[in-house]
């Protein structure tokens, strides 16, 4: 007999035959009441090469297999290899039966972009409260046997079956699993070959597609049982950030090139939006069916946004272009954020080296998501908060400041003040001033201090010396600066690492005889070198 804990994770994808074991369990009563987790990865995708030649050059045989796997990890020496095609094997194959093979592999590709298409062609407009069927997203390109659609809506009456559902996680598989896309039949690609010759556009499309449909899905179970209190996303790109985008994403004509020239476009939203009402006036015929499509995007953005309601942990990552991903999705991801007043613990991030070349509008849009987010007072029980965003000091203290009467714990890593937009000295000052926390930490902080921009709290970077190598210093420096934002020291230690080591070697006993030892060290080396 199947124990409950067998049952409690569903790991699930909107592939072919992704969806079998999630349906299956949700259709039996007593299984689908021990379902406490849904993990959303795909399980298989093939990247475009460009052509046989490039495709060709990536292949690797068993042997060089072996040896990669044994420098990347020893515990997986031998793992995988088995049935993998041998030098000899590759060698003896013509190149007519090389290109066959490519063949093979292109038809293997273009029957999963396929596959793709019959799910955006297939995608139906659904109401809040209910998962009846309403109008199709595209009528006009409806798939006549409707299998795709059934399995949507199958899908979407599995996820609200799932009454004691309490965490849902993306997973990207082309983030998360070294050999995304590396394997097919008994070919695997090089690293090298792999990332030189290959993109993650057509993934992280696909993935944001999938992940769109799984929000709507959670959107209309939050209707019924309101059960999910824990999420970790992560959106790429423009992704389904305002109609336009999801009009964009749910539609099977477009490339992915098309929707990467747009998303990488520094337009404002509104002149975004507008651009699109306008392609759609073109295509339905009149400014009256143009707006009706962007409110039929607008009602399923609404349906995707409630599956935030009882959120009380909430982990999101948005990526993209530094200056061009957040300024898409500034809007419309507060609309989205705006939903959580239950929230407890929040983590949002965009981890990046952002200098240099780091312009000053790229704070604009996390302006304009911290001012939305303060102005509506949002997140009312907020306990802790982690951020990695590229921002200025006033808008980053604006937002903070409104969360000050719950907040407990802060985390900021990879966090960047833009040219002209302040300091971290000033900043944490006013954290001191502004909030009563228990807990801060703070790493890899960027802003104009250095022409080049400075980077401090990092513990890798080459200010810090070779002499402490276990970080002991730094564990001091990193103290130093935390305490004074909790309020248990009233003086603010340098944050500029060669200050705080000369203020430091002073005082302790520890970084003193570690100096010394490194200077003898070096010392010694010297003579040595004289000597040779």
């Amino acid at each position: 007999m199947s124990t409950p804990s067998f049952f409690e994770t569903i790991w699930f994808d909107l592939d072919e035959g992704g969806l079998d074991s999630l349906i299956s369990i949700a259709s039996h009563h007593e299984h689908r009441r021990h379902v406490r987790a849904l993990v959303l990865q795909r399980r298989r995708g093939l990247r475009d090469f460009g052509g046989f030649e490039t495709w060709e050059s990536s292949v690797i045989y068993k042997q060089e297999y072996s040896e990669i796997e044994a420098d990347e990890n020893e515990d997986d020496v031998g793992k995988g290899e088995e049935g993998l095609v041998s030098r000899q094997e590759w060698l003896a194959l013509s190149v007519d039966e090389r290109r066959w093979l490519y063949q093979e592999y292109e038809a293997d590709r273009a029957a999963m972009q396929e596959q793709t298409r019959r799910l955006t062609c297939s995608i139906h407009s659904r109401a809040p409260g209910c998962t009846g069927v309403s109008e199709p997203v595209h009528p006009e390109r409806l798939q006549k046997e409707g299998t795709m659609r059934l399995t949507l809506e199958r899908f979407e009456e599995a996820v609200v079956g799932l009454t004691g559902l309490k965490t849902f996680t993306h997973r990207p598989a082309f983030l998360v699993d070294d050999h995304w896309a590396m394997c097919w039949r008994r070919l695997r690609f090089s690293p090298i070959g792999f990332l030189i010759n290959t993109d993650d556009e057509e993934d992280e499309e696909i993935e944001a597609l999938q992940l769109s449909l799984a929000l709507r899905a959670l959107g209309l179970a939050n209707h019924f049982s309101r059960s999910l209190h824990s999420m970790e996303l992560y959106v790429g790109g423009a992704a389904f950030w305002g109609a336009t985008s999801l009009g964009r994403l749910w539609d099977p004509d477009q490339t992915v090139r098309l929707r990467s020239q747009w998303q990488l476009h520094l337009r404002s939203f509104e002149a975004q939006a507008e651009e699109e009402l306008t392609d759609w006036m073109f295509s339905t015929g009149g400014q009256r069916l143009a707006r009706l499509r962007e409110e039929q995007f607008l009602r399923q953005l609404f349906v995707m946004e409630h599956a935030f309601v009882c959120l009380t942990h909430l982990d999101c990552e948005v990526c993209g272009e530094p200056e061009g991903a957040l300024t898409i999705a500034a809007r419309p991801l507060a609309e989205f954020l705006k939903r959580g007043g239950s929230l407890e613990r929040m983590v949002d991030g965009v981890p990046s080296r952002a200098y240099p070349g780091l312009s000053r509008r790229a704070s604009k849009a996390a302006g304009d998501l911290f001012g939305q987010l303060a102005r509506c007072g949002c997140w009312p029980r907020i306990r802790e908060l982690g951020l990695s965003v590229v921002t200025d000091e006033d808008a980053l203290m604006a937002f903070l400041s409104t969360l000050a009467p719950t907040l407990r714990r802060l985390t900021l890593s990879h966090v960047a003040l833009v040219p002209a937009g302040g300091r971290w000295e000033s900043v944490l000052k006013r954290l001191a001033g502004a909030l009563c926390l228990d807990v801060v930490e703070l790493s890899s902080l960027e802003d104009d201090g250095y022409p080049e921009g400075r980077l401090v709290l990092e513990p890798t970077a080459p200010a810090w010396p070779g002499w402490d190598q276990e970080r002991v210093c730094y564990r001091h420096y990193e103290s130093a600066i935390s305490d004074y934002v909790l309020g248990r020291s009233a003086v603010l230690a340098p944050i500029c690492p060669k200050a705080f080591f000369r203020q430091h070697l002073q005082a302790c006993e520890q970084a003193r005889t570690m100096y010394i030892q490194a200077l003898a060290a070096n010392r010694h080396s010297k003579q040595a070198e004289r000597r040779d």
